[in-house]
């Protein structure tokens, strides 16, 4: 893939996933979910304001295992934590 990257959650690559930044908005990002094979749309993963949290919209006609909703998740873990770093750190600058 190409661009520029900034940290390994703005491009993400395991077996059967990508996940790749779309959007970098002024709190959040926004990500598309893509099958390796096939290069497959299969969802966004973006910040749900309802929720206050990160979520996974999954595209329509997709179906998912076990396995790979645990690696989305696993991604959605680590998008958590860095905002909660990044939380932290803002407010140790105020």
């Amino acid at each position: 893939m190409g661009g520029v990257y900034t940290n390994d959650l703005d491009y993400r690559k395991t077996e059967h996933l990508e996940f790749i930044l779309l959007e970098r908005k002024p709190k959040t990002n926004v990500y598309d979910v893509v099958a390796v094979q096939g290069c497959v749309h299969l969802g966004v993963i973006k910040w749900h304001s309802g929720w206050r949290r990160y979520c996974f919209f999954a595209a329509s006609d997709t179906i998912f295992d076990a396995s790979c909703l645990g690696i989305i998740r696993l991604f959605i873990v680590d998008l958590m934590e860095d905002r909660k770093k990044i939380l932290v750190k803002t407010k140790e600058k105020k």
